[in-house]
C-alpha cells in the first residue's frame, strides 16, 4: 500500500479551511466539513472491495515454444466486485533483447462482474528460461489518496531449440557407419554397470568422483564401472564464451546448440552409441543409444550458459590416456577458432576425426581463416565442415569443406 502523501496533505488542508469557513459561516458549510471527513473512509472502503474482487489470468498459446516460434499471449482483468472499478494499471515485467515482444504497461476500466481481454504476438529469439507476464496490478481510490498493488506471479516459459532433421546422405551421416548398437570393438567403461568404489590415486580422472561419499567421510573415492565392447561416437562440445568483438554471442551459441542437437538426434535415432562431453556442462554429458539420451540432453540445452570453462582438448586428452577413444568416431564441435583444437589433426590416424565449425556471426576474412584450418586437417586425414548461420545448419552439414565462400 502506497499512501500519497503530497495528495493527502493537500486534502487535509482543504478540510482545514472548510472546518474554519463552518465555524465562522454557519451551520451548512460544517455539515460539509463533516462529510468531507468521513470521504476518505468510504474511499478506502471502495477500494478494499475491488482489490479483494481484481483477478487476473494469463495464458501462452504454448508454453514450450521452439527458438523463432511465434507464440500468442493472453491476458484477462477481471473485476468480481459489485462496484465497477475505473482504473487498473497492470504492469508487466520487463523484457530484454532475447524476446521480440512489446509488453507496455496500461490502464484499463471493468465493469462489475465482467473481464477486458488483450493478447499479444511473442517471437523467441533465442533459446532459455524466461519470466514473463504481469508482474503487478495497481489500483486507487476514488479520491486518489492510496495505491494498493496486487502481486502476479509471471509464468514461466521455457524455449528450446530447433531440432533440425538430417539428410541420410548428410556428410555427417557416414559416422554411423560401422557404428552400430552391439558391435564389438573397444573396452570402453559403461556408467551403467556399476562396479565397486575405490580410494582415489594421485593422476586417476575426478571425472567420477563420488562426492556424497567424499563430503560424508573426507577422502575422494572413485566409481568404477564394468566395461562393455562398443563402437561408437564421442562428441566433444565447446562450451567456452566467445569474447571476440562484435559478434552476436546468443545467436552463436544458439548455432552451436542447434548442429549438437541435429548430430545426437541424428545418430541416437539410428541406435548409434553416443557420448557427449561438454566441460562444465554436466547435464549435457551423455552416453546412450537410446532416444531418452536425447530427450535428457534436449532439456538441458534450455539452461546452458556459455563459461570461461576449459577447452574439450584437454577432456579429449584425458580420454584418450585413458582409453575410451578405443574404436570411436570423435567430433569437435566448436565455435572458437583455437589453433589447439585444429592440431588434433594428427591423431586422424588413430580414428575417424570430425571438425565442425560454428561460423556464424564471423566476417568473411574470419570464415576464410576457418577454411584455410580446414583444408589443413584434411590433408591429414581428417574432415572438417564449417555452419555459416543459423538458417544454413542442415544445408552446410551436406556439404564439402572444400565450398568456397562468398
Amino acid at each position: 500500500m502506497r499512501i500519497h502523501i503530497r495528495v493527502l496533505s493537500l486534502y487535509i488542508f482543504s478540510l482545514l479551511i472548510m472546518y474554519l469557513a463552518g465555524v465562522y459561516f454557519g451551520k451548512i458549510l460544517f455539515l460539509l466539513f463533516s462529510f468531507f471527513c468521513t470521504l476518505p473512509v468510504l474511499s478506502f472502503i471502495v477500494l478494499i472491495i475491488w482489490y479483494r474482487g481484481l483477478e487476473l489470468t494469463q495464458t501462452f498459446s504454448t508454453y514450450v515454444p521452439v527458438k523463432g516460434e511465434v507464440l500468442i499471449y493472453t491476458l484477462m482483468v477481471i473485476n468480481r466486485s459489485f462496484i465497477p472499478l475505473p482504473t487498473v494499471q497492470v504492469v508487466f515485467t520487463s523484457v530484454g533483447s532475447t524476446l521480440d515482444a512489446q509488453l507496455s504497461s496500461f490502464s484499463i476500466g471493468v465493469e462489475p462482474g465482467t473481464g477486458r481481454k488483450k493478447s499479444y504476438k511473442i517471437r523467441c529469439l533465442y533459446r532459455g528460461t524466461y519470466k514473463l507476464g504481469v508482474r503487478v496490478l495497481e489500483i486507487q481510490d476514488f479520491l486518489k489518496l492510496v495505491t494498493l498493488k496486487k502481486k502476479i506471479r509471471p509464468e514461466n516459459l521455457s524455449v528450446f531449440p530447433r531440432i533440425i532433421a538430417l539428410d541420410p546422405f548428410s556428410q555427417v551421416a557416414s559416422i554411423t557407419t560401422g557404428n552400430g548398437k552391439y558391435t564389438s570393438a573397444g573396452m570402453l567403461q559403461d556408467p551403467t554397470l556399476f562396479r565397486q568404489l575405490r580410494e582415489y590415486r594421485e593422476g586417476d580422472s575426478i571425472r567420477h568422483i563420488y562426492w556424497k561419499k567424499y563430503a560424508s567421510i573426507g577422502k575422494p573415492v572413485l566409481k568404477e564401472y564394468d566395461r562393455t565392447k562398443r563402437t561408437g561416437t564421442r562428441v566433444y562440445f565447446d562450451t567456452r564464451k566467445n569474447t571476440r568483438h562484435g559478434i552476436n554471442v546468443l545467436e552463436q551459441e544458439d548455432v552451436s546448440v542447434e548442429i549438437l542437437v541435429a548430430l545426437t538426434h541424428y545418430l541416437l535415432d539410428h541406435n548409434v552409441y553416443t557420448t557427449v562431453v561438454a566441460p562444465g556442462w554436466d547435464s549435457g554429458s551423455i552416453v546412450s543409444d537410446e532416444s531418452k539420451g536425447f530427450d535428457d540432453l534436449y532439456k538441458a540445452t534450455i539452461e546452458l550458459e556459455f563459461a570461461n570453462t576449459a577447452s574439450p582438448v584437454a577432456a579429449y586428452y584425458e580420454d584418450r590416456q585413458s582409453g575410451n577413444l578405443e574404436s570411436q568416431t570423435v567430433i569437435f564441435i566448436t565455435h572458437i577458432i583455437d589453433p589447439e583444437i585444429f592440431a588434433l589433426r594428427d591423431h586422424a590416424r588413430e580414428h575417424e576425426l570430425h571438425f565442425i565449425i560454428n561460423g556464424a556471426g564471423y566476417w568473411s576474412k574470419d570464415l576464410m581463416e576457418i577454411q584455410t584450418m580446414l583444408h589443413s586437417v584434411s590433408e591429414y586425414g581428417a574432415d572438417g565442415l564449417c555452419i555459416r548461420s543459423a538458417d544454413t545448419i542442415r544445408e552446410d552439414l551436406r556439404q564439402s569443406v572444400t565450398r568456397e565462400f562468398s
